[in-house]
Parts: C-alpha cells; sequence; structure tokens
C-alpha cells in the first residue's frame, strides 16, 4: 500500500508541474521531418520536384498539386493509393502519414497558384 500512496504522490507532483503536455506533444510526428527523410528525395526539399529522383520518376511539383492544395484530411488516403509511394507508406504509420500530408498541404498552400 505505501509504494501505492508514493506513485500516486509522484503523478499528482508531475500532473502539478504541467509534464503532462510535454510528453503528449512530443509523441505527436513531426510531418516536416519526415517529409524531408521520406519523400524529399524525388519531390524536392522545397516540393517542385526538380531532383534527378523526381526527374527520373516523374514526381510531380506538390506546389502545383490539386490534390496537395485539396482537403488535408483526405490527402494520406491518396498518397497511400499512388503505387510509386508504396515502398515509403509501408514503412509509416498512419499517425505520421498524416503529418506528412499536413505538412505537404502546408506547403502546397503556401504557395500562390
Amino acid at each position: 500500500m505505501r509504494i501505492a500512496a508514493v506513485r500516486q504522490t509522484a503523478l499528482s507532483m508531475l500532473i502539478a508541474l504541467g509534464l503532462t503536455p510535454i510528453v503528449a506533444a512530443a509523441a505527436e510526428p513531426d510531418g516536416a521531418a519526415l517529409y524531408q527523410a521520406n519523400c524529399a528525395r524525388c519531390h524536392g526539399a522545397d516540393g517542385k520536384a526538380g531532383t534527378f529522383a523526381g526527374m527520373l520518376t516523374r514526381a510531380p511539383s506538390l506546389l502545383q498539386s490539386a490534390a496537395a492544395r485539396g482537403d488535408a484530411s483526405a490527402l494520406p488516403d491518396r498518397i497511400r493509393s499512388i503505387e510509386k509511394h508504396e515502398h515509403v507508406v509501408s514503412k509509416l504509420s498512419p499517425d505520421e502519414l498524416a503529418a506528412i500530408a499536413g505538412a505537404v498541404h502546408d506547403m502546397a498552400t503556401a504557395v500562390k497558384p
């Protein structure tokens, strides 16, 4: 019983210090970093697809993509549906893919058409 009381006190102190939001924020995937690690090789760091791999695979510019500019919540399914993405998507969790989709959407909508 004494250990349970100590655990409860420690948990109460962590909550009081506000450390719970820090842990939750750290758990969210970084879409921009995941994009750079998984997508920039073909689509370019800037999304323009001006890379050698992008030219070989005919990767489109994400800045001009209607899908990237459209509904951000539909973008993970669109990314997943492209056969060329299969090798990358298979390594990502749904949360990581959603984070990448968010980064792509932000990148595409930051540029005026």
